[in-house]
């Protein structure tokens, strides 16, 4: 224990002493302080012993000091329960304070304070006083409210009421109340587990809930709620969450009896689990109902529609699991394409689905199907691969194999790369990224692997990535063994002070100290905290830091490393210092660099900080802190921060207008007890954009509000809002209580949006109707249920979007109907737009069913995209046919098993763009398919490309089999990127090479091995044109 003398001298040294002090209750320190510093004191002191009930040191302070107290005072003390204290406050003191005291003392349930304040006190409350003694459980005080003041409650107290449980609250604010609740009130309930409150709600209210009252009580397997819920409402569930937890009995419960419960979306979430029971288990469930031959007929459309996407997700799960079933039953309906399964079994290894998909379905390895197996590491797959297909890979395969530190793939794709197979080299080999990714991931074993085997070398930054993540024997290795590509940079000790790796530092301090380092090194090191880097560069570096060390050290709450800066350096900070600290609520920082440094903060460390603590230091010395309250109160409103909204309020010398936009923002963001503080307290009179913001937004008590103050008129652009985003409450709310008519953009909308209750609220309530927007936006976004009651009671019909928009979208379903039921015209876009999309039913569908047709743009487009089944189809029943870009586009894209297709059963043939394209994105197998097989042949472009993007397999095969060549782009390209074995095949390939040029960029570009080898190259060529003597 200290003494009072020592307490006291040790808190003096502390502006905030007397505070603290008076705050922790030690009435003999307090005393002591007074006597001896009788400057050291602000208001805050009595708040803080009123807050913690200490009443002797209240009375003290009230009678020997002068600063006061805050409305913070009497606010806090009901807060905390201390009656005396709010008695002796109002009786001897006359402190003010602000609707918070009630509404704290009725959130804490005191009820003798609640009946004190109500006796004496005039501030009254707001309507979050009955909110949280409901929510409390507080029955005397929500009583006592409700009979002795006139402040009303909201749906909160019996929301909140019923997720508590308390049911004897609910039934009083049910009989006595208006206010009523929301879903929420239900939802919570049973989330909760409280069965009884369930059916009470059930049989007294009309609220009723959401998906979300199943869906909590999944969640805490609440099998009570649960069973009540399934029997008596018909809202669903979702399961999403139960299913990431892992609960298969509720899982089993709910799917068994729930005939629409959506098995395909809680697979797709299964899938992102590690609880392979039930991916297992809804898998099966999901291949005998969507997927099973009774449920499809594969002539027709079928009945999930698309959402292609999500059955992709279906799909991959299938193959991973390797559950052929789900497989068979998936292909056999034709409801997605196979065109990257392959690619899909190949990532995760699922050697059985791959064999099964590569047997029984169109699907076709293409390059990148070696490469994705070759990143995942796995071996099998890449051995098959290289057996069956031994074109098909490029040097992605090694450079990722490299990259993630897959030693056995990057040993076997070396080994096998001179294998004769077909007649061919394997030649695709891998690139300095290899090497430079495997360095910068710590995979040294890959990276001498590399340096032993390989040519290729590595990129000159490969020592900065190593360096950044700590990895010295890499960096070690590196220099010792490939000083012709790589070299201590500065950037390199910058970006290893940065992430606070020190015995990286230290080496390439001890090591490589000639470098040109600079200041950066401290400054980023400083920024992140990493002081023992900044230690010992300033022990041992010259190279010294900048302002911007202690500015950012500020940034980020280090104290640590601030203190040692102002101590051992010279540099100082900037006003950004104080401004930072400031703005992120480092107040600790805040208070060192005020007491110890010279510098000055500018406006923003008022105006931008929303911290409360940081807010009264800096409002406590206003003359070392310049800026705006005004400008404080609007970022902090904004923000809804109730408390230093209270705070800066309190400090305004006097009343100010808010600016009408900045209170807009607190009503868009919902912050209902902001709006309502600052409407009572500064002056604003008309808010133009906030009611259909905040309708938009879904903040009905903020509508509310608006509405009821007459704060804001314009409701037809409120309610359009709320339509538009199913804000059901809210168009309710509105359309009760407007005067203007309503829009046709509002059902609109609303059927776009797939917002039902709103869509059918709006027909039987409002007389404007809708357009044939309504049922085109709904068309195109998969709303049946919408289409069809704006078909069965709307007249406004829609227009050839519909369709044609569906069928963009793959809505199988909506397409069908349709046709079926609505007559709707369309033009040939719905059937192009269906097989861009690789919807084989669909396109059956259109060709069994209109009359409109396709263009050309329909097998281009399939063709383009791989979907072989959508381009065998037209091109048997259709007559349409396509263009050269099927097959230019097919080309370019790696498809080849469409190229194939396209050169033996149609006549319109490619252009060079297909070999140019194939050879640019690396796809050797077409290129060679092209060359062998085809006529047109390519330009220039397609050794650039090959070149650019470091394809060595087709850039030889190019070399050797094309004359066409290739342009400036490609050496320079190649040179930039540091590609020494496509320089050398580049120079190799034309004996006019601009060498001299090529020297130059390597040399401007810091790539020392291209230097090197120029250099070499260009001598011999310049001794070779030489006369000999």
């Amino acid at each position: 224990m200290f003494s009072c003398t020592t307490i006291g001298r040790k808190a003096a040294r502390h502006s905030l002493a007397m505070d603290f002090a008076a705050g922790n209750g030690h009435f003999d320190v307090v005393r002591f302080l007074h006597d001896n510093r009788p400057e050291r004191c602000t208001a805050r002191a009595i708040d803080l012993a009123v807050k913690f009930g200490h009443l002797r040191i209240v009375r003290f302070l009230h009678q020997y000091r002068t600063e006061g107290c805050t409305t913070s005072a009497i606010d806090d003390a009901p807060r905390e329960g201390h009656l005396r204290v709010v008695r002796f406050l109002h009786e001897n003191v006359g402190a003010r304070c602000t609707t918070a005291a009630m509404y704290w003392t009725a959130r804490n349930g005191s009820l003798p304070i609640v009946r004190y304040l109500r006796d004496h006190r005039q501030e009254g409350d707001t309507d979050g006083a009955m909110d949280w003694a409901a929510n409390g459980g507080f029955m005397s005080i929500v009583k006592f409210l409700h009979e002795h003041r006139s402040e009303d409650c909201t749906v909160d107290a019996m929301n909140h009421d019923a997720r508590e449980g308390h049911s004897n609250v609910i039934k009083f604010l049910h009989r006595n109340r208006t206010e009523g609740c929301t879903t929420k009130a239900m939802d919570l309930t049973a989330e909760r587990g409280f069965t009884h409150i369930v059916r009470f709600l059930h049989g007294n209210r009309t609220e009723g809930c959401t998906t979300n009252a199943m869906d909590g009580a999944a969640f805490s397997q609440l099998v009570a709620a649960l069973r009540f819920s399934q029997q008596h409402r018909t809202e669903g569930c979702t399961t999403p969450i139960l299913i990431h937890f892992g609960y298969i009995g509720v899982v089993h419960l709910l799917i068994e009896h729930d005939a629409n419960m959506d098995i395909e979306r809680a697979l797709s979430i299964a899938k992102s689990t590690t609880h392979l029971h039930i991916v297992r288990y809804l898998t099966a469930r999901f291949a005998t109902t969507a997927f099973s031959k009774s449920a499809i007929d594969a002539t027709q459309v079928p009945p999930v529609g698309p959402a292609q996407g999500r059955w992709l997700q279906i799909l991959d799960v299938a193959i991973q699991l390797q559950c052929l079933d789900v497989l068979r039953a998936i292909y056999d309906t034709e409801a997605v394409s196979f065109r990257h399964a392959l690619d899909t079994a190949a990532r995760c290894g699922a050697m059985t689905s791959f064999r099964w998909l590569e047997a029984n379905t169109d699907a076709s390895v293409t390059c990148n199907t070696m490469d994705v197996a070759a990143h995942s590491g796995q071996l099998e797959v890449v051995r098959y691969l290289h057996a069956v297909y031994p074109e098909e890979c490029t040097f992605f395969a090694m450079d990722g194999a490299a990259q993630h530190g897959h030693l056995d793939v990057v040993r076997f794709l070396h080994e096998h790369r001179t294998e004769a197979i077909l007649h061919q080299h394997r030649t695709e080999g891998c690139t300095s990224e290899a090497m430079t990714l495997a360095a910068k991931n710590g995979h040294l074993e890959v990276v001498r692997f590399l340096h032993e085997h390989r040519s290729e070398g590595c990129r000159s930054y490969a020592i900065e990535g190593a360096a950044s993540h700590g990895h010295l024997d890499v960096i070690k290795f590196l220099l010792e063994h490939r000083s012709m590509d790589v070299c201590v940079t500065p950037r390199a000790m910058e970006v290893a002070a940065a992430h606070g790796h020190l015995h990286v530092v230290e080496f390439l301090h001890h090591a490589h100290g000639d470098v040109a380092y600079t200041s950066a090194v401290m400054d980023t090191a400083a920024a992140n905290g990493h002081l023992d880097v900044v230690r010992f560069l300033h022990e041992h570096r010259k190279e010294g830091a900048r302002k911007k060390a202690m500015d950012g050290a500020a940034a980020g709450g280090h104290l640590d490393v601030i203190t040692f800066l102002h101590q051992n350096r010279s540099e100082g900070c900037s006003s950004r210092a104080l401004n930072l600290a400031a703005i992120k609520g480092h107040l600790d920082l805040l208070q060192f660099l005020h007491q110890h440094r010279p510098e000055r903060s500018t406006h923003l460390a008022l105006e931008r900080s929303s911290d409360l603590e940081v807010l009264r230091f800096v409002l406590d010395r206003r003359d070392a802190f310049p800026g705006s309250i005004l400008n404080a109160l609007i970022n902090t409103a904004k923000k809804g921060n109730l408390a230093v909204v209270e705070l800066l309020l309190d400090r305004m010398d006097e009343p100010m207008e808010f600016p009408n936009g900045a209170m807009d923002h607190v009503a868009i963001f919902g912050h209902i007890e902001v709006l309502q503080l600052l409407h009572q307290r500064i002056r604003f009179f008309h808010l133009p954009r906030a009611m259909s913001e905040a309708a938009g937004n879904g903040h009905f008590d903020i509508v509310r509000y608006l509405y009821d103050h007459n704060l804001c008129d314009d409701t037809v652009d409120a309610l359009t809002k709320a339509a538009e985003r199913g804000h059901l409450e809210i168009v309710e709310f509105l359309h009760g209580n407007r005067t203007e008519a309503c829009s046709e953009l509002a059902m609109d909308l609303a059927a776009g949006n797939g917002h039902f209750d709103v869509v059918r609220f709006l027909h039987s309530k409002c007389v404007e109707g809708c357009t044939s927007s309504a049922m085109d936006q709904a068309a195109k976004r998969g709303h049946l249920r919408v289409v069809r009651f704006l078909r069965e009671y709307r007249t406004e019909g829609c227009t050839a979007d519909a369709i044609d928009n569906a069928a963009y979208e793959g809505h199988a379903r909506v397409v069908r109907y349709l046709h079926e039921h609505v007559g709707a015209r369309c033009t040939t876009a719905a059937l192009d737009m269906a097989a861009r999309n690789g919807c084989l039913p669909l396109v059956r569908y259109l060709h069994n069913n209109r009359q409109e047709g396709c263009t050309t743009d329909a097998m281009d487009w399939a063709a383009s995209r791989g979907f072989l089944g959508v381009v065998r189809f037209l091109h048997q029943y259709r007559r349409e046919g396509c263009t050269t870009k099927a097959m230019d586009c097919a080309a370019r894209e790696g498809f080849f098993n469409i190229v194939e297709f396209l050169h033996h059963n149609r006549v319109e043939g490619c252009t060079t763009d297909a070999m140019d394209g194939a050879a640019e994105l690396g796809f050797a197998r077409v290129v060679r398919f092209l060359h062998a097989n085809r006529t047109e042949g390519c330009t220039t472009h397609a050794m650039d490309g090959a070149a650019c993007y470091h394809h060595n397999d087709v850039l030889r095969f190019l070399q050797q089999h094309r004359t066409e060549g290739y342009s400036d782009r490609a050496l320079d390209e190649a040179v930039k990127s540091g590609d020494l074995s496509v320089v050398r095949v580049l120079v190799e390939q034309a004996a006019n090479a601009d060498l001299a040029r090529a020297l130059s960029l390597a040399t401007e570009t810091h790539h020392l091995h291209l230097v090197r080898y120029l250099t070499t190259r260009l001598a011999t060529t310049n001794l070779r044109q030489s006369p000999v003597e």
